[in-house]
């Protein structure tokens, strides 16, 4: 029945195993486990996490002035081609030969490859050595890169 309560104490309420449904005849509640629930909403968006001073994977130089890393496979295959923002962005990151010695400074961090299982990266800038593969850090930051995918 109606509670008679009339103090202006806060109220929690909680709600769980809610259901929608198209037409009058209710169904039985569907369970699904988490990580298949994890699944199916990263399907539409991810986010990749980059710290100060780790490594992106190896890279090769494209050319002289841009290092495009190997493909980071995606958790989950994304419902369509996601758009792709740094936060913040990169705007330096460490070029290593042979992860002891930084050989260049790189300028800024972009997506140059996306598609809806991998991303690719690269930094611009810098003076790599054309075909030579390279180890890819972030420097003075860490970002979050985040794929959306949603309609």
């Amino acid at each position: 029945g109606q509670g008679t309560e009339t103090s202006t104490s806060a109220y929690t309420v909680d709600i769980a195993q809610v259901q929608l449904e198209q037409g009058s005849v209710a169904t039985d509640f569907e369970y699904r486990p988490i990580g298949e629930e994890l699944a199916l909403c990263q399907r539409y968006y991810q986010r990749l996490y980059v710290d100060t001073y780790t490594s992106m994977g190896v890279g090769r130089a494209a050319s002289a002035a841009r290092t495009d890393s190997a493909p980071i496979y995606l958790p989950v295959i994304m419902r369509a081609t996601p758009a792709v923002s740094f936060n913040p962005a990169v705007t330096n990151g460490i070029v290593r030969e042979d992860n002891s010695t930084d050989i260049t400074t790189a300028g800024a961090l972009s997506a140059i490859t996306i598609a809806n299982y991998k991303l690719g990266l690269a930094f611009t800038g810098g003076s790599p050595v054309n075909g030579k593969s390279y180890n890819m850090l972030t420097s003075s930051q860490g970002t979050e890169i985040a794929l959306d995918a949603e309609l």
